[in-house]
């Protein structure tokens, strides 16, 4: 298995050993990750948060929406706003071993493409900005 990088990788440097199946590509232009996407077998989102449980409880996982529109299953770490998310494609993992099993199993599943097709609707910007709208006239 290997594992491919994009983005600013100056931390990945510091913190992981580096091995011959870790590619750190660093940060590519927004057009070409389409293309990294199209190539990928799953999408990772590995957030430490045990360490960081105050600034990962308070992202929402953009990349999930991303992974699940490319079609990939996706693999992260379990925390409140992804779990309460209940996407159709992805594993919620709360250790190394968890986490290392999910891989495993992901390559070996298709996500339900009409599921995940049905979760990515509800979850665009314009079902998004309906949902805010009917809120703040509600």
């Amino acid at each position: 298995m290997s594992f491919v990088l994009v983005g600013p990788n100056a931390l990945a440097r510091r913190r992981l050993d580096l091995r011959p199946n870790l590619h750190l590509l660093g940060p590519r232009p927004y057009e070409q990750i389409p293309a990294y996407l199209r190539n990928a077998d799953i999408g990772l989102i590995p957030f430490d948060v045990r360490g960081h449980p105050d600034l990962v409880n308070s992202i929402h996982p953009l990349k999930l929406y991303e992974y699940l529109a490319s079609g990939l299953p996706v693999v992260a770490s379990r925390w409140d706003e992804i779990a309460s998310l209940n996407s159709p494609a992805t594993t919620l993992c709360g250790s190394a071993t968890e986490f290392a099993d999910a891989l495993t199993t992901a390559l070996s599943t298709t996500p339900d493409s009409l599921a995940v097709s049905s979760f990515v609707d509800v979850a665009d910007w314009r079902a998004r900005t309906r949902q805010l709208i009917s809120a703040v006239a509600g």
